[in-house]
């Protein structure tokens, strides 16, 4: 069985996730990650604020949670901020290394 990532990304739920279910099923180690989008700090182009203090508060009580869940599952939530395609082109390489096993010839 291979590492993978699992992004927490809208779901922020340990019980009833089938995905990360799924996913905890066909890796043989998981590393759980959530990214803080630096996209949604920005302003419109009208100049409000993308997510209102209300939604940042819940969201990041709601991480919080989530981190609590991982760590009683004897793992640990990996938070990055950031461009979410910057941050997995930078961990691909370390994932990409840990998958590649011995080349399989092809029949033909």
């Amino acid at each position: 069985m291979t590492p993978a990532i699992y992004w927490f990304r809208n779901d922020l739920r340990i019980e009833d996730n089938p995905a990360l279910v799924l996913a905890c099923q066909h890796a043989g180690s998981l590393l759980p990650i959530y990214i803080h989008e630096s996209a949604l700090g920005a302003k419109t182009q009208w100049g409000f604020e993308r997510v209102s203090r209300h939604r940042r508060n819940f969201l990041q009580e709601s991480i919080e949670d989530l981190r609590s869940q991982i760590q009683a599952l004897g793992s640990e939530l990996v938070e990055f901020k950031g461009d979410v395609l910057e941050i997995f082109e930078k961990l691909r390489p370390q994932f990409v290394r840990a998958n590649r096993g011995p080349r399989r010839s092809r029949a033909n």
